[in-house]
């Protein structure tokens, strides 16, 4: 018996894993639950990008998913911009077309800035905003998971955002 299972499967197949854990993330209601969920999924879409050889976003998930995990414990300011450094140079080192770098650079750049502020409500909106530009990328690199993962990701940041805010 053969069980090797083709590469673009398996990366869809953790593309998906990834994609449940992000959109239930909006969902949660503390800011340390989402940041839990955020940095699962991350690690998820890491492997999903590097399998189809999307370096740069699976490096900069990679970074994310670290981070998640520092801003549950930290909100210094020291940290937010040693991470916008670290994706500047992740960008910078890993570069694609320029379009593509630089949009996965500016989406994360909402993403980071969205795990060191105070509010959730804040955070939802920094969230909200790179996760469009995220959904772009995942469009301009053609990853079905990604575009449908990151749709729902968007639509469930709304809601979440709505729930929230509405009281």
């Amino acid at each position: 018996m053969n069980f090797e299972i083709d590469p673009y499967l398996l990366s869809q197949i953790l593309g998906a894993i990834g994609a449940v854990i992000a959109i239930c993330g909006p969902q949660f209601k503390h800011r340390w639950q989402m940041l839990v969920a955020y940095a699962l999924c991350n690690l998820f879409w890491a492997a999903h990008f590097w399998l189809l050889g999307a370096i740069v976003a699976a490096l900069m998930s990679m970074t994310g998913s670290l981070r998640f995990v520092v801003a549950i414990f930290s909100k210094a300011r020291w940290i937010l911009w040693l991470f916008v450094v670290l994706n500047v140079l992740v960008a910078w080192y890993t570069w694609e077309l320029w379009y593509v770098s630089v949009l996965a650079l500016i989406s994360s750049l909402f993403i980071i800035f969205s795990s060191f502020v105070a509010t959730d409500r804040l955070m939802r909106i920094l969230v909200i905003c790179g996760t469009l530009g995220w959904l772009i990328y995942d469009i301009m690199i053609w990853t079905y998971v990604g575009m449908l993962a990151n749709t729902f990701f968007f639509l469930s940041g709304v809601i979440g955002f709505w729930r929230f805010e509405k009281k």
